[in-house]
């Protein structure tokens, strides 16, 4: 059944942004993916560790243990819209019963995530990706 709605978090305090992602009908393999965080200031040297415990309601997945890891891959530039913008770079990795799966994640401190791409355990991708911030 598809979902029409729901609502999603995102925890923002000036040193860590997290999303709770998109998890719904063709997006639910996000649920299993690694969550997108960044921990300010970034250190290429810590690497974070940490685990779900999948509720009801997810199928197959119900039950589950996800385990995650992440890591900092350093700074970079991003072109958006014709402006040159610095961003962090961050690669994770998720592990359970089922298979991997991992996301690239682009996150600017002027404009948020910027960007992120899944690959899923059976190998689907899904690229979210910001085209154009309009400034008031």
């Amino acid at each position: 059944m598809w979902k029409t709605s729901r609502v999603e978090g995102v925890n923002e305090n000036g040193r860590q942004f997290w999303i709770h992602h998109i998890r719904d009908n063709q997006y639910k393999f996000t649920e299993v993916a690694p969550f997108p965080d960044v921990n300010l200031p970034a250190n290429k040297k810590v690497k974070i560790k940490s685990t779900l415990q999948i509720e009801e309601g997810w199928g197959a997945w119900t039950n589950e243990i996800v385990q995650f890891r992440y890591k900092h891959l350093g700074k970079s530039t991003f072109n958006l819209s014709g402006k040159t913008i610095d961003y962090w770079q961050f690669f994770a990795k998720s592990r359970a019963s089922f298979g991997k799966s991992q996301i690239l994640y682009k996150f600017s401190d002027e404009y948020g995530f910027v960007e992120m791409k899944y690959e899923n355990y059976n190998k689907e991708t899904l690229v979210f990706t910001l085209v154009e911030a309009i400034e008031k």
